[in-house]
């Protein structure tokens, strides 16, 4: 034998036998436990956020639903009353929640978003049919 096999030999049986015992080693668990269901969690033991504290998953019903942004919002019960703030807060709120403008800008957005939409969904079955990204403009012309 070699030099070079004599050493290679005994690093390999090395290597294999760490291979085998970490592979090995996670099914060292006891066969008869049950595995753990993660919904098994306790509601008082669950995981904060690390800045508030509030739970990052909280309780089944307390979640808010998407915002409508063409719409202007309800005060909410921990919001400042208009009446607590001074008169150039309230100056600064009341300009905000004067909507009446709002409508046209909104439906042209709403329009312009709508016809965006639909362009990108025809690029898209474009690109999947293999009609490449330049639409259909060369399809069929010989050159």
């Amino acid at each position: 034998m070699s030099s070079l096999a004599s050493k290679a030999l005994p690093m390999a049986a090395f290597v294999l036998g760490l291979g085998i015992a970490i592979v090995d080693a996670p099914s060292s668990a006891d066969p008869t436990d049950p595995p753990t269901d993660p919904g098994d969690t306790p509601p008082d033991d669950q995981l904060a956020e690390p800045i508030t504290g509030d739970p990052i998953m909280p309780t089944p019903g307390d979640e808010a639903g998407p915002i409508d942004p063409f719409h202007v919002p309800q005060p909410e019960p921990g919001d400042v009353p208009l009446e607590d703030l001074s008169e150039e807060e309230q100056g600064y709120v009341l300009d905000g929640v004067d909507v009446t403008e709002w409508d046209a800008i909104h439906t042209a957005y709403s329009s312009a978003t709508a016809e965006a939409a639909t362009h990108a969904a025809s690029q898209a079955a474009a690109e999947e049919q293999g009609l490449g990204g330049d639409g259909l403009g060369d399809v069929g012309v010989v050159p």
